[in-house]
């Protein structure tokens, strides 16, 4: 199956880029730092976006019943997704003649 963007897929990262979705044992190298709270609070929240969502792919994405076999899949889409993705500041940055300078100022406006 041809799509056009083979390589660049072939090129993403076979496990997830981020901690959320890191599996259980990975995740408890973190235990007892700041980021372990954090990463689990925002699996909590991705879980319940999660439940919400899922049932409306239903009828597109084949998954088991309750769709836990898809939640693995759905944090390293997002772990993907948000280690390629910029912000337009910083995007915009780059072009210039001293792009870090731009990157290195707390006055840059660059909303996720």
């Amino acid at each position: 199956e041809s799509c056009g963007h083979r390589e660049y897929l072939a090129a993403l990262p076979r496990e997830a880029p981020d901690p959320t979705g890191w599996p259980a044992a990975q995740r408890q190298l973190l235990a007892g730092t700041p980021l372990a709270a954090q990463v689990e609070a925002q699996r909590r929240l991705l879980a319940d976006e999660f439940a919400r969502v899922a049932p409306t792919a239903a009828p597109r994405v084949p998954f088991d019943v309750d769709g836990a076999a898809l939640f693995p899949s759905f944090l390293w889409a997002r772990g993907v997704h948000m280690s390629r993705c910029f912000p337009r500041a910083l995007v915009d940055a780059a072009a210039l003649p001293l792009p870090h300078e731009v990157l290195a100022s707390s006055t840059v406006d660059a909303p996720l």
